[in-house]
């Protein structure tokens, strides 16, 4: 079974038991479990403004973030069950194009996007 970068980086010796990677078919996005990718952009979006906890869901302006020089999309809408576990619904929005799942590619530029304004605004 083929597992994201992240997975592959955590490796399969985790606290919380089988984990089920997001990107290791087709199938799974939806069925994921604890990927080590979506939950790295679960936790950036706890410490984003329009972050709603409560309600377990999250948009993320990704309106800066390029891939390859072309924009990925508007937003990053995804929603969740409690800080570990599903993520039930991800999908990038767009004016010009309908919903989708994102890459893991997409998700990785997204998160490096994020950790590298946070280090900027620190050494502010």
């Amino acid at each position: 079974m083929a597992l994201c970068s992240m997975c592959q980086e955590r490796g399969e010796k985790w606290n919380l038991g089988n984990f089920i990677c997001a990107f290791s078919s087709i199938d799974n996005f939806k069925n994921n479990w604890n990927c080590a990718t979506i939950d790295a952009v679960r936790k950036l979006a706890i410490n984003i403004e329009n972050c709603k906890d409560h309600q377990k869901y999250a948009i993320i302006n990704i309106s800066e973030v390029t891939l390859r020089d072309k924009s990925i999309g508007l937003s990053l809408y995804f929603s969740w069950y409690k800080q570990s576990g599903t993520v039930d619904n991800m999908y990038i929005l767009d004016r010009k194009k309908i919903p989708r799942i994102p890459t893991e590619e997409e998700l990785l530029e997204i998160i490096k996007y994020f950790e590298i304004k946070k280090l900027s605004m620190i050494k502010k």
